[in-house]
C-alpha cells in the first residue's frame, strides 16, 4: 500500500485505490527556487512568480485531465465548481501522505522538501487545486487578479506560510486571499480526519464557499456593512 494511504479508514480504501491511480506520473510543479518562498530574496521570489503565470495554463490543464478520471468537468462556471467542490469532499484527504505526530507533509509544501515526487506527488494536485480556486474566484470578479504576496505592513504577514507565493489581489474585503495554502490547509486537515484513530470526520466547510466569500461585489454603502 502507498504510504500515502497508510492508515486510511477501510471504508475509504476504493476511494484511496481510485486517487493513487490517477496521481500516477502527475506532473511535478517546480519553480526555478525550490526553497521556501520566506527565505528567498525578492529576486527570486518574483522568478518564481514568474514561472507560476508562465505555467498556470499547463497546471489547469493537468488538474482537468486528473478531474477528468473521476468524471469531473473541473470548468470554472457554477457547475463546474461545485462538481469539484463535491469531489473534493469525497477525495481531497487522501491526496496528502498521512504519518501520526509528525509535520512532514506541511513541510515538504512549505520548503519544497521532500520533493513532490514519490509519496508526496498529491501536494502538485493540492496545489493546483488552489490554482482553480483562484480561477473561479477571478472569473467570478473582474478586478481580481493573481500577484505576488509581499507582504503587509504588519511585519508578522511576512513570516506566512503564503508570504512571497501567489494570491490573489483586487477583492473587496479582505483585498487579497491566499487559496493555495487554504486549500492545503483543508486537505491536510481532512487527511488526518480520513485515517483511523484520528477522531471524528467532518467537512470544515464547501470548497465552493471559499470561491463565494472571496468574489463577493463590493457593498453598495459600506457604512451600512
Amino acid at each position: 500500500m502507498s504510504k500515502r494511504n497508510a492508515w486510511v479508514r477501510p471504508a475509504l480504501w476504493y476511494r484511496a485505490w481510485k486517487v493513487t491511480s490517477a496521481l500516477a506520473k502527475y506532473p511535478a510543479y517546480a519553480p526555478p527556487h525550490l526553497h521556501n518562498e520566506i527565505g528567498l530574496s525578492p529576486d527570486e521570489a518574483r522568478e518564481n512568480f514568474d514561472y507560476f503565470l508562465e505555467r498556470r495554463a499547463f497546471r489547469l490543464q493537468v488538474l482537468s485531465e486528473f478531474m477528468r478520471k473521476f468524471g469531473i468537468d473541473a470548468t470554472t462556471n457554477d457547475s463546474g465548481l461545485a462538481a469539484v467542490s463535491n469531489w473534493f469532499d469525497r477525495y481531497a484527504g487522501l491526496l496528502l501522505t498521512f504519518r501520526p505526530r509528525t509535520s512532514t507533509t506541511f513541510l515538504a509544501f512549505l520548503d519544497h522538501e521532500p520533493p513532490w515526487t514519490g509519496e508526496h506527488i498529491g501536494i502538485n494536485a493540492v496545489w493546483d487545486l488552489g490554482i482553480y480556486v483562484g480561477e473561479c474566484i477571478i472569473a467570478r470578479r473582474p478586478s481580481a487578479h493573481w500577484e505576488l504576496d509581499t507582504g503587509g505592513p504588519d511585519p508578522v504577514s511576512c513570516e506566512a506560510v503564503g508570504y512571497q507565493r501567489p494570491c490573489v489581489a483586487g477583492l473587496y474585503w479582505p483585498t487579497e486571499c491566499d487559496p493555495i495554502t487554504q486549500i492545503f490547509m483543508d486537505a491536510n486537515y481532512m487527511c488526518a480526519r480520513m485515517r483511523i484513530g484520528q477522531g471524528t470526520f467532518f467537512l470544515r466547510g464547501k470548497l465552493m464557499q471559499h470561491v463565494v466569500v472571496w468574489s463577493r461585489p463590493n457593498a453598495a454603502n459600506p457604512s451600512l456593512e
